[in-house]
């Protein structure tokens, strides 16, 4: 399946990261469009921090507690979503960061090797 609109989140790069590499070992298209949004680094961004907190850390900061299993996929998402608010405020800061042109380069694999390519948004 193929979500070329969509904008992928996550807590940090290391599953953008991940993705991208499971893709390029299993021959498959990059599933996403050209976004993502490192909710992490939005966070720090927000509270004015050097670096972005674990988000077990934010959770215990906000007196929110992690709802079902840690690191399962689905899971992970749902509790990610209940902190969106703490960082965009109204839906209207988060609509505006998923507009936001990509900014980061894809590494793509071709023909065996691999590819630097800029997102068509960026160019």
């Amino acid at each position: 399946a193929s979500f070329p609109e969509a904008v992928f989140c996550s807590w940090g790069d290391y599953d953008r990261k991940q993705l991208e590499r499971d893709c390029v070992m299993h021959e498959v298209a990059w599933p996403f469009g050209t976004r993502h949004v490192n909710l992490k680094k939005s966070y720090a961004d927000r509270f004015g921090l050097k670096r972005g907190d674990s988000f077990g850390a934010v959770l215990r900061k906000h007196e929110l507690k992690f709802q079902g299993r840690p690191h399962r996929g689905i899971d992970d998402a749902r509790n990610i979503l209940r902190v969106l608010p703490i960082i965009f405020g109204d839906r209207s800061g988060i609509h505006e960061t998923l507009k936001r042109p990509g900014k980061y380069v894809l590494q793509r694999r071709h023909r065996g090797t691999f590819v630097d390519k800029m997102p068509s948004s960026v160019a």
